[in-house]
C-alpha cells in the first residue's frame, strides 16, 4: 500500500498548490510585472508567431484575472478532485488484485467475492455454444478447483501511446470488459464496489464526491460552461470539499490497507 498512499499524497498535493493559486487569483485584480516574459513567442504549425503580449494589459507587463477567469479555475478544480477520487481507487484496486496474485491460492482457498472475480474473469463464458455440453461444464469444475487463481498481465496497444502492459485490476477490466470505477465515482458506487469485491463494509458517506462526480460529467458532457460550474463554488467552498474528499479516501485507504494485510480475502480467514 505504500504507492498507493504516495501517489494520494502526490495528488492531495498537487490539489493543495492549485488551489492556493486560485485563492490568490480570487483576491488579486492584476498579476504585474511580466514584461521579462512578455516576449516570450509560440510558433503555431503554420508560422504564425504568437505572444503573450496580445493578452496583456498596461504597457505589456500585467494581466488582469477576471471574475469569468476565477470561475474557470475553481470548475478545474473539480477535475483535480474527480482525478484524486478515481486515481485513489484505481490504484487501491489494483493493489487488491496483486495482493490476491501475490498469494497464489486455489480457487476453494479463497472467499466468495474473489470467486466471482475469478469466474467471471476466467470461465465467464459457461453456457456459450458447445459450452453447454454438461460432461465440459464437470471437466472445467473439477479444474477450477484445482487451478491457482491469478490474473494475468495484459499487453494493449494505443494509436497514440504504443503498446504497454497492463496489470492486475486495469487486466482484469480490460480481459472481462468491465469499469466499475470510470466516470460515475461517488461515496455510494465506493461501497458497491467495495462489497462487489469483498472489500471493507463501508459506512460513512461524503456528499462533497456526489457534488465533484455530477458537475465533472456536466463538464464533461458539455452541458455547463466551466464558468457556469465555477460559479457555483466559492473557493472557502473548495477548501472544504477538498477536506471532505481527502478525509474520506483516507478512511478507505486504511480500511483496505488493514483488509489486505490480515488477507481477509483468504476463505480461512474469513470472518
Amino acid at each position: 500500500m505504500i504507492d498507493v498512499r504516495l501517489d494520494f499524497n502526490d495528488r492531495v498535493s498537487q490539489i493543495e498548490k492549485y488551489l492556493a493559486f486560485v485563492w490568490i487569483s480570487d483576491n488579486r485584480i492584476t498579476i504585474r510585472n511580466l514584461d521579462s516574459i512578455s516576449e516570450k513567442k509560440i510558433i503555431l504549425s503554420n508560422g504564425q508567431e504568437l505572444y503573450l503580449r496580445s493578452f496583456l494589459t498596461e504597457n505589456n507587463d500585467s494581466y488582469f484575472i477576471d471574475n469569468e477567469l476565477v470561475k474557470i479555475l475553481k470548475s478545474n478544480t473539480i477535475l483535480l478532485f474527480y482525478n484524486l477520487i478515481e486515481g485513489t481507487i484505481s490504484a487501491l484496486l489494483n493493489e487488491f488484485f496483486g495482493s490476491i496474485n501475490l498469494e497464489g491460492k486455489k480457487y476453494d482457498e479463497l472467499n466468495l467475492p474473489v470467486k466471482k472475480i475469478w469466474l467471471k474473469y476466467k470461465h465467464r463464458s459457461f453456457g456459450v455454444g458447445e459450452k453447454k455440453n454438461v460432461d465440459y461444464i464437470l471437466s472445467t469444475i473439477e479444474t477450477i478447483l484445482e487451478e491457482l487463481v491469478q490474473i494475468a498481465p495484459k499487453t494493449i496497444s494505443d494509436a497514440e501511446l504504443g503498446s504497454k502492459t497492463i496489470h492486475n485490476y486495469d487486466a482484469y477490466c480490460k480481459e472481462t470488459n468491465s469499469n466499475d470505477i470510470s466516470g460515475n465515482l461517488d461515496a455510494r458506487e465506493i461501497r458497491k464496489i467495495f462489497s462487489l469485491y469483498g472489500l471493507p463494509e463501508i459506512n460513512r458517506s461524503c456528499n462533497a464526491m456526489l457534488k465533484v462526480k455530477n458537475k465533472r460529467n456536466s463538464l464533461a458532457h458539455g452541458n455547463e460552461t466551466f464558468a457556469q460550474v465555477g460559479s457555483d463554488f466559492t473557493i472557502d467552498e473548495l477548501y472544504i470539499m477538498k477536506a471532505e474528499i481527502t478525509d474520506f479516501l483516507s478512511y478507505l485507504l486504511l480500511e483496505a490497507e488493514t483488509h489486505i494485510k490480515s488477507k481477509k480475502f483468504l476463505k480461512t480467514l474469513e470472518g
